[in-house]
Parts: structure tokens; sequence; C-alpha cells
């Protein structure tokens, strides 16, 4: 009786060759094809951070820790201004090379905390000077808050803050894109958590729109509702 013998020979190199090209090619379409999806997920990520930001002024306003929030949809910071007072110490969203500042309506000492409350330095100004908001990436911060004092009363809080979960990878970037949005400021009053939504000053009537967009050109929109 004969019997047979089985020889397994495996795989030669050519067929394992063969079937590494196959899995890279199959691997490099998946990857190819999450690019959408992972744009599509940070956008909606960004918008969710506005809009916490935004429902966080909300609940300052009911509890009553704050009068009044100014919500401004800057390029690449909100800048909120919130009113507990009304002092007449005045500091607003200003202009500076390469970013955005707070100007000073008035004498007094400007104090300047991270966004966790951490005080970092107080220094001496006067009406018309501008400080200018310092570098979130190199930071390692997300918000820097700024505050004048003269004679122990305050101005309003004018908190700048950077909205954009990775913002330290610029590939990554989500802008608001200011020319694609029908609004810019968003304001929130009490009593009663009255909403007014502007743009350009003029006060608009109805719902308005937030377009976000990131480098690859995708854009999302983040509703306004007065």
């Amino acid at each position: 009786m004969k019997r047979e013998v089985l020889i397994n020979k495996g795989f030669t190199l050519v067929e394992m060759m063969v079937v590494i090209a196959i899995i890279s090619i199959m691997a490099t379409g998946v990857v190819v094809g999450l690019g959408p999806v992972t744009d599509y997920v940070r956008l909606q990520q960004t918008v969710g951070v506005v809009e916490d930001l935004i429902h966080a002024e909300d609940l300052k306003i009911q509890r009553g820790d704050t009068l009044q929030a100014e919500v401004h949809f800057l390029t690449d910071y909100l800048v909120i201004e919130e009113s507990t007072t009304d002092t007449g110490l005045s500091l607003t969203p200003g202009p500076c090379p390469g970013g955005y500042g707070a100007t000073m309506g008035s004498d007094g000492n400007l104090i300047t905390r991270t966004g966790e409350g951490v005080f970092m330095e107080m220094i001496p100004v006067t009406s018309g000077d501008t400080k200018c908001v310092k570098d979130f990436g190199s930071s390692g911060d997300t918000e820097w808050n700024y505050q004048l004092t003269q004679d122990g009363q305050v101005s309003p809080l004018v908190r700048f803050v950077h909205f954009n979960p990775d913002y330290e990878n610029p590939a990554n970037a989500v802008q608001i894109n200011t020319s694609g949005s029908n609004a810019d400021t968003l304001v929130l009053k009490a009593p009663y958590l009255q909403k007014m939504i502007y743009s350009g000053g003029n006060l608009i009537q109805g719902e308005a729109h937030i377009s976000l967009k990131n480098q690859n050109g995708n854009k999302a929109i983040l509703t306004l509702r007065p």
C-alpha cells in the first residue's frame, strides 16, 4: 500500500509580497476614506465647544453672577465681555498686530489672569492704552482674562477664549469664517435671559448663523436663536 505524504510548502516570497502589497493598498484606501470623517468630527467638536461657552454664559446670567454678556465671534477667538455692575470703568476689545487685545477706557490697573483664574500680572495703564493678547499657542493656555481696577472698582471682565480643540496643530485649525457668517455678536442680558444678535452693530431679527471652516475648506454651521 502506498502512502501519500502531504508536504506543506508554505508561502513563497513572491506570494507574501503580493499579499503585503494588497493589504497596503487596502489600508491606504481606509485612511483616505477616513479623512472627511475626521474633518467632520473635528468641526462638530469645535461647534460643541462654542455652544458650551455660550451656554456657560447663559447659566451665569440665570444664577445672577453676570448682568450682561457680549459674545464676539472672531476668526480664532471668542471675546466675551461679562458685566456685573456699572462702575464707569471700561475695557473693550481692541486690535493688535497679528492678534487681538483690550483697549483701556479709563486709567487704572490692568489685571491679567488665565482661564483657571491664576493671577499673571497687574500693570498700571492709562486711558487709550491697548494690551495685546498673549500667544495662546506658545503659552499652553486657551484663555486669558483681563479686568481693569481703580479705587476698589472693577470694569467688565474681558475674556479671550480660543475655541479650537486642537489649536496647537495648525494643520487641524478650525476658524470662524467671518465672511460666511451673517452675525458677529450675541448679547445675553438679565433679567429673563434676553438674547439679541447683531451684525456690524445692526440688530438681526430671527435666527442667524456662524460659519466655521477648517484648512481643507470643509464647513459647519452654528445656529444662533434670539
